[in-house]
């Protein structure tokens, strides 16, 4: 077995030619720059991303380049597990495990939209990943599934089985996939936890920390997302939250959205020394402050990310770092895209990128 001296310098070698492939801002600025969706391709020419403009080309579908996008990401994780090893293989495996959670609730929405709501998915099922991941099930199947129990059964030798037979049924008589979801979420912390602690000790406090941020992301994205139920209780609430030691607590989360006290949780996962960024979540309705709030946590995210690319290469915090830059570029690709496509002026563009 390597010694953490040498498995990190192959890794961190590898990840930084990886890296080194990314974006220029002058690429970027170009897509922003261009006058319409078809020139937007052009500065994306030589780099990983011109099989977009051949995707674009061949189909004329901006859809069919968004999910060609989701393959990238996913290939991406695909990649790195080639070249480690346990533990660090199983923790990457696990934060992959987040793409392919992702990929389940968009298979599992179709299918409830077409048997539990009764609309036509004709034109979205061709969007869907249809290759291999972590664990193994049958997209089209999914989907096809004339009944819940069908569905549930795609998932039987996955980690995912017991969670969507316990949820699935109670989702259809409900009419929303959001407490099944959750459950998604809190099943991909509890697999990437138990990796986590397989790692060695110093790669765990590092972990730790970014697990600690992305669960307080997702708390905040979930706060949002509730504000379409009215009338709930903080009780309620937390258990569409997910606890995790590190993170804030979801009893303060809970308390805080219920009372409109959005300043009280960002002074507590921010501290004094962002009180001047106060303004983004003290004006606007919940659902504004709280997306203020969540737009800085992401900020912080990079900011952790990109510290640790400049620091010490040694650990696992170089692996955590490109999945979240890429994710990051990804998202601003994505965004120029349908930026454009929409006919977004340049300034605005450049204040969502």
């Amino acid at each position: 077995m390597k010694s953490q001296l040498e498995l990190y310098s192959f890794i961190s070698a590898k990840l930084k030619t990886k890296l080194n492939k990314f974006l220029s801002s002058e690429s970027l600025e170009g897509a922003i720059q261009a006058k319409t969706l078809v020139e937007c391709f052009l500065p994306f020419r030589g780099t990983p991303y011109e099989v977009l403009e051949r995707v674009y080309a061949s189909t004329g579908d901006l859809k069919m380049v968004e999910a060609q996008i989701f393959v990238i990401q996913i290939s991406a994780y695909l990649d790195v597990l080639k070249f480690v090893e346990d533990p660090v293989f199983a923790f990457v495996r696990a934060l992959a495990r987040g793409m392919e959670i992702e990929h389940i609730k968009n298979t599992i929405r179709l299918w409830f939209d077409a048997h539990v709501r009764g609309r036509s998915i004709d034109d979205r099922t061709v969007y869907c990943y249809r290759g291999t991941f972590i664990d193994a099930f049958n997209t089209d199947r999914v989907i096809g599934a004339q009944n819940a129990e069908a569905v549930i059964e795609e998932f039987r030798n996955t980690d995912y089985y017991a969670i969507i037979k316990n949820e699935l049924h109670k989702s259809a008589k409900l009419g929303t996939l959001f407490s099944l979801e959750t459950a998604l979420d809190k099943q991909y912390y509890t697999l990437l936890t138990q990796a986590c602690q397989k790692l060695s000790k110093h790669d765990i406090e590092v972990a730790e920390k970014f697990i600690s941020l992305d669960v307080d992301i997702e708390n905040i994205a979930s706060l949002v997302r509730l504000g379409s139920f009215t009338n709930l209780h903080s009780d309620e609430i937390t258990q569409y939250l997910i606890d995790y030691k590190g993170a804030m607590s979801v009893s303060a989360l809970a308390s805080a959205y219920t009372g409109d006290n959005v300043s009280a949780v960002a002074l507590s996962l921010l501290g004094k020394k962002y009180a001047g960024l106060a303004s983004l979540w003290s004006r606007g309705d919940m659902g504004m402050k709280l997306a203020g709030l969540e737009r800085v946590l992401h900020e912080l995210r990079t900011m952790e990310a990109r510290r640790f690319l400049a620091g010490n290469p040694f650990s696992i915090g170089i692996i955590i770092a490109y999945f979240i830059l890429l994710e990051n570029e990804l998202t601003a690709v994505r965004t120029v895209l349908n930026a454009k496509y929409y006919g977004l002026p340049e300034d605005r563009i450049r204040s969502i990128v």
